[in-house]
């Protein structure tokens, strides 16, 4: 039980501290896939963003905390199908977070095409893109999924 409780210590801590140096390469990839052709994403507030890679890297920290809830209501078995689980977790906060890319899409391409008819720039605050909050959310719906099949499987399998 101690030697679970360090492991999870530690998963948490370097998940925490890779994530931190990953979230300038999220959000770079994340404007990657935005149409940006008339728009100039600018950052006005540094509290925000800096509230912004601390969600990112709560949100990723938090993997293994979820995984621990999921283990003690579910009693899985790490080999079997502890690898499904998690792989459902980046599965769904992949998907949200495409999600908030669809939907940032299609808003940008209304003012892509008003902007270029009168050939100008729009400024947009990378705050009010949300991503990450939109990842976290995904893990945490990721969650639910994994409890809600992974206890009906064990009463099917009753």
């Amino acid at each position: 039980m101690k030697k679970e409780f360090y492991l999870y210590i530690i998963i948490i801590f370097l998940l925490l501290i890779s994530s931190s140096l990953i979230y300038p390469y999220f959000i770079e990839i994340s404007l990657s896939k935005l149409s940006l052709d008339y728009l100039q994403v600018i950052i006005t507030d540094h509290d925000n963003q800096i509230k912004s890679a601390i969600l990112f890297s709560l949100s990723i920290g938090a993997l293994p905390l979820l995984y621990l809830a999921l283990q003690k209501t579910t009693n899985i078995n790490f080999l079997y199908n502890g690898i499904k689980a998690i792989s459902i977790f980046i599965l769904s906060g992949y998907s949200l977070w495409l999600f908030r890319i669809f939907q940032l899409n299609a808003k940008f391409e209304l003012y892509n095409t008003l902007n270029k008819i009168d050939n100008l720039k729009t400024t947009i605050n990378l705050n009010v893109f949300n991503l990450e909050l939109y990842l976290f959310i995904g893990f945490i719906v990721g969650g639910i999924i994994n409890i809600v099949l992974f206890k009906r499987k064990k009463q099917i399998s009753l």
